[in-house]
């Protein structure tokens, strides 16, 4: 659909005009709307065909002035056209609606109606590439000024705005003006409310769709540059292991020497994969329409256990006991912290990546009990529970982060995300409460026995699948 002509400003005399999809090569022949002198058709050619040569070399900053040059001396549809067109490849969409805008009321009723319906539909696929901006202002009459330029007082209708990164200041006499810098996409009609202080200024930007466009909803409307936005998310903790001692014993064989005709059996008999809960809240700064840098604070709590075999040999002594079931578990938690990068991917859909580098400081709790039987000696069965003494951990970690949202309004979120994360476990031995070693000594006077040297930590990988909620400010 058509814009008013109220809604495109004339920006002829700035040298602004639209294009088409190839430049015109017609001679400088169109009846012009009052007849120049011989001397002026003569220059206006040679203007003409100067910026022909630059468009051929598809050097248009060149070509531009040329023919801009030559309209004006001799107004020619094909001087317009070609106008139109060098903005158009210059990324100036806006102007170059202005230029057809002019082509159409100097020379629509010469032109043929497939050529005429031709330039429309170049105008309206330029329409299709840029924004539209209103302006409000308490109080009103304030100045408004684009990219340092005026271009009207408030209340200020819709006017066409190319797209990306524009800065906008409301001014008046006596008051703080307000100035914001923010990103404009296509098809999106921004509506700035400027409220203006004498001590201070503030405003907002409602964004939606202009002459049928998608709504512009996400991170596009979201997050203008210079915004601020909070997030809460909370999600499962889900590992494969802790990459400790515990979970390499799993990997290996034992044979249970109370039954020689078994052979060797795998270690671990009964596993639970680390499994418990990551949350937190993220503030997060819009660098631009598309990147965030971002602060988290959260928690992280997660638990695993296994059941294992186990053969221990007393000291100095041959003797061993053995454990069908050895309970093993081991427990961390503690608060996370962490710094991200975030980027949009899409600009009319929430879906963001992230990039986190963190660390978290956790409190690591081990903790055993096995139900052991003497090879040889007293065939009694004896349970032993050996203390074990809490550490803390400082774990580094980095992962990336795939988000998707919903809105929910102009300000707010709603959706899911995944991360994964390689953390980096320092050394985590495990000892006892007792003399730093892990022992205990047989009811029966079969001795002393320690068990193995394992770290409770090594490098792993956690995924955390959650939701979160995002407000913007």
């Amino acid at each position: 659909m058509s814009t008013p002509a109220h809604r495109v400003r004339p920006l002829l005399a700035l040298l602004a005009l639209p294009a088409t999809a190839s430049y015109a090569q017609a001679q400088v022949d169109s009846p012009p709307q009052s007849e120049p002198s011989p001397e002026a058709r003569a220059a206006a050619k040679e203007r003409f065909l100067r910026g022909l040569s630059s468009a051929k070399a598809g050097e248009w900053a060149s070509a531009l002035p040329e023919f801009v040059e030559s309209a004006r001396l001799f107004p020619t549809r094909a001087a317009l056209n070609n106008v139109a067109l060098s903005l158009s490849n210059l990324g100036r969409n806006v102007e170059a609606i202005s230029a057809y805008d002019e082509v159409l009321r100097r020379f629509g009723a010469s032109i043929d109606a497939g050529e005429l319906s031709s330039l429309r539909a170049t105008r309206e696929e330029l329409m299709t590439r840029v924004g539209e901006l209103a302006v409000e202002s308490e109080p009103g009459g304030a100045s408004v000024s684009w990219n340092g330029r005026e271009v009207g007082v408030t209340p200020l209708a819709p006017i066409l705005v190319d797209t990306g990164m524009h800065t906008i200041e409301v001014s008046k006499p006596g008051h703080v003006t307000f100035k914001k810098t923010f990103s404009v996409a296509a098809k999106q009609l921004l509506t700035v409310q400027a409220t203006l202080g004498t001590q201070g200024a503030e405003g907002n930007i409602a964004a939606r769709p202009a002459r049928g466009g998608p709504a512009p909803a996400g991170p596009a409307a979201l997050r203008e540059t210079g915004h601020a936005y909070f997030e809460l998310m909370g999600g499962l903790a889900l590992a494969s292991s802790f990459g400790g001692g515990a979970d390499a014993s799993c990997d290996e064989s034992v044979a249970d020497p109370t039954d020689p005709t078994s052979g060797n059996r795998p270690a671990c008999s009964d596993r639970s994969r680390p499994f418990g809960l990551f949350a937190g809240a993220r503030g997060g700064y819009a660098v631009t329409s598309h990147l965030g840098v971002e602060l988290f604070l959260g928690y992280l709590s997660v638990h695993e256990s296994l059941v294992r075999r186990l053969a221990l040999k007393a000291n100095a002594d041959a003797t061993t006991l053995y454990s069908g079931r050895y309970e093993d578990s081991a427990k961390i938690r503690g608060p996370v912290t962490a710094l991200s990068v975030s980027y949009a991917l899409l600009r009319d859909f929430p879906v963001v990546a992230r990039a986190w580098v963190g660390l978290t400081v956790v409190n690591v709790s081990t903790s055993n009990f096995g139900s052991y039987v003497a090879t040889e000696g007293d065939p009694e069965p004896q349970s032993r529970s050996v203390p074990e003494a809490d550490q803390r951990a400082w774990i580094p970690f980095v992962g990336p982060e795939i988000q998707v949202g919903y809105p929910l309004g102009k300000k707010l979120q709603l959706g899911l995300s995944l991360a994964a994360f390689v953390a980096f476990a320092p050394e985590t031995p495990r000892a006892g409460t007792s003399e730093g070693r892990r022992l205990f000594t047989s009811v029966s006077p079969l001795g002393t026995f320690v068990l193995p040297r394992e770290d409770a930590l090594g490098t792993f990988v956690v995924f955390v699948p959650n939701v979160w909620l995002r407000a913007g400010f």
